[in-house]
Parts: C-alpha cells; structure tokens; sequence
C-alpha cells in the first residue's frame, strides 16, 4: 500500500531517476547570493562529479582542486556542444556552422 502511495507522487511530481554519473562536469548551485538580483544558479566555473552515495554528492572543482558535498538536486550538467553530420562522406560540422548558413 505505502509502495502504491510513492508510485502515484512520484508520478504527479514528474520525478526520474539523475543521468549524472561520475567524471562528468556539473555546475553547482550557488549556496549564498550577493543581493537580489544576483543569480541564485550556477558557477560559471565547471567541476567534476566524483562520487555519488543515494542523492549525496562530492564534487571537485577543476580549477582549485577543493573538493564539496553537495544535495544531486543542486547540480546541473554541462552542456556540450553538439556535432551534426551533414554528408555521407562523414565530414562533420558544428551547430554554429549550419546555423551560420
């Protein structure tokens, strides 16, 4: 019954298991805010997902080496950018090039 009960909330809020695994770069959600305005999302400065216990996460910071325990909620990975093939002759192109066109 209580199994039943999890089933239906999690299907009402959307919830999905994380696609993040270890060695992939994440941003992490600022924890402080300067003022109002300031954004309360992510650092511009990319670090490491090391290793991952239930939805606890440690982190390492690519630049500075410090390492942080962080909630998997307060994470978002990097986005890359994509390659297109646009022949058969297997020349590839990025988005910005067939944009550009």
């Amino acid at each position: 019954m209580k199994e039943k009960g999890k089933e239906d909330a999690d299907r009402k809020r959307h919830a999905t298991e994380s696609t993040i695994g270890v060695g992939e770069e994440v941003y992490a959600k600022k924890l402080d805010k300067v003022n109002k305005l300031s954004s309360p999302f992510y650092d511009v400065r990319a670090s490491t997902f090391v290793n991952k216990n239930e939805n606890d996460v440690e982190i390492e910071n690519d630049d500075s080496g410090q390492r942080l325990r962080r909630n998997i909620f307060h994470l978002k990975s990097v986005e890359r950018q994509w390659m297109v093939r646009v022949d058969i002759d297997d020349s590839v192109r990025t988005d910005e090039d067939v944009v550009s066109q």
